[in-house]
C-alpha cells in the first residue's frame, strides 16, 4: 500500500473515530446518524425523504418539489459534490428511486443511501 493511501484512510479512520467517540450511544450501541453525516458532510449534499401519504423531499434542510431539486443538483454538480439520499422508513421505494435517478441524470456520479440500523 502507498503511504499516500495509507494516509488518506488513517486520516479518515482517526476522523471517523474522533466523531463515533462522542455520538456513539452505549445503551443502544448504535452511532448518532445524523451527527456522523454533517461531519462528514463538507463536500456532500444531505438529501433526506420522509414518507407518508405526501412524501417530503429536504435539500440542506429546506422543504423542496421534484422540480425544484432539478437546478439543486445541477449546482451540487457543477461544485463536484456528492450526494447522499437520507430515507425514513416510511418513504416509499419509488421516491427513494426518483431523487436518485434525478442526480444520476445530471450527472452526479457519487450518490450514496444512507441507513439507519434497525431498532
Amino acid at each position: 500500500m502507498a503511504f499516500a493511501d495509507w494516509a488518506g484512510r488513517s486520516c479518515f479512520l482517526a476522523r471517523f473515530f474522533s466523531v463515533a467517540e462522542f455520538e456513539f450511544h452505549p445503551a443502544t450501541r448504535h452511532l448518532n446518524l445524523d451527527a456522523v453525516l454533517a461531519f462528514f458532510a463538507r463536500n456532500q449534499q444531505i438529501i433526506s425523504i420522509a414518507g407518508g401519504a405526501v412524501p417530503a423531499i429536504y435539500f440542506q434542510d429546506q422543504r423542496v418539489t421534484m422540480e425544484q431539486l432539478g437546478p439543486l443538483l445541477e449546482a451540487a454538480k457543477r461544485k463536484d459534490q456528492s450526494i447522499i439520499i437520507k430515507a425514513d422508513r416510511s418513504a416509499s421505494y419509488e421516491i427513494v428511486a426518483e431523487v436518485t435517478n434525478a442526480a444520476l441524470e445530471r450527472g452526479i456520479t457519487s450518490v450514496a443511501l444512507a441507513a439507519t440500523p434497525p431498532r
